[in-house]
């Protein structure tokens, strides 16, 4: 009786992933390298459903590879963004702050702002439908307010989305112990206010302009109704 013959060898098909996760994430990567190793077998070989990975058919095989590939690049998406976070934080961290700016470029800068405002009060022209209604309320507010701030009320001139009020204290002293009477007076109305207080050697009556801006941040606030 001659001996059994041997088993045919099969065809296996592996999977090899090259590098590490790790040295992936290091370099803010992540690669894989798929490789196929055939086995001799016969063509007449019968399929196997079912069993071992090694006898799954090569779609599956190949949706599997797939899906692993689709997962090694989202983990190496992923890894990319958080590299850029750390990058971008480090170097915030190592920007030099601004030089401080020196009392005379701060002054300098209050003065451009106070003119860039007034000459805008002035390009208007007047809405009559709004700038009298709201100069009646801005005077009525300021006279409201004279004897306590201690200041006299010049005059009010409001334009289409923009007023200035003059007033006068009795001395520059006078009017920065009591300007916030003046600037932080609501007004009934939701709109900017600002005032520009510039130094001066002289002594005597100092006037300052309080410029009240309706419309920086929006359509242009409208009196209350009487």
């Amino acid at each position: 009786m001659s001996p059994a013959a041997p088993p045919r060898p099969r065809r296996s098909i592996g999977l090899v992933l090259a590098g590490t996760i790790a040295g992936a994430i290091a370099g803010g990567t992540v690669s894989a390298l798929i490789v196929s190793r055939l086995k001799e077998k016969p063509v007449d070989s019968p399929v196997v459903a079912g069993g071992h990975d090694d006898e799954a058919p090569a779609a599956h095989k190949g949706n599997e590879m797939a899906r692993m590939q689709a997962q090694i690049d989202k983990l190496g998406h992923v890894v990319g963004q958080e590299k850029g976070r750390a990058l971008a934080q480090a170097a915030a961290a190592q920007a030099p702050e601004p030089p401080e700016r020196t009392d005379k470029e701060i002054r300098e800068e209050q003065v451009r702002d106070n003119e860039q405002r007034l000459a805008a009060h002035a390009r208007e022209t007047p809405d009559p439908a709004w700038a009298p209604k709201v100069a009646q309320r801005v005077t009525s507010a300021l006279k409201g307010e004279q004897e306590a701030g201690k200041f006299k009320l010049v005059n009010v001139d409001c334009r289409t989305t923009r007023c200035v009020a003059q007033v006068e204290w009795g001395s520059r002293d006078e009017a920065t112990e009591n300007y916030t009477s003046v600037l932080h007076k609501s007004y009934g109305m939701r709109c900017q206010r600002s005032m520009y207080l510039p130094e001066t050697e002289q002594s005597g009556p100092y006037r300052a302009q309080l410029v009240i801006e309706c419309a920086e941040n929006g359509p242009r606030e409208e009196p209350p109704a009487e």
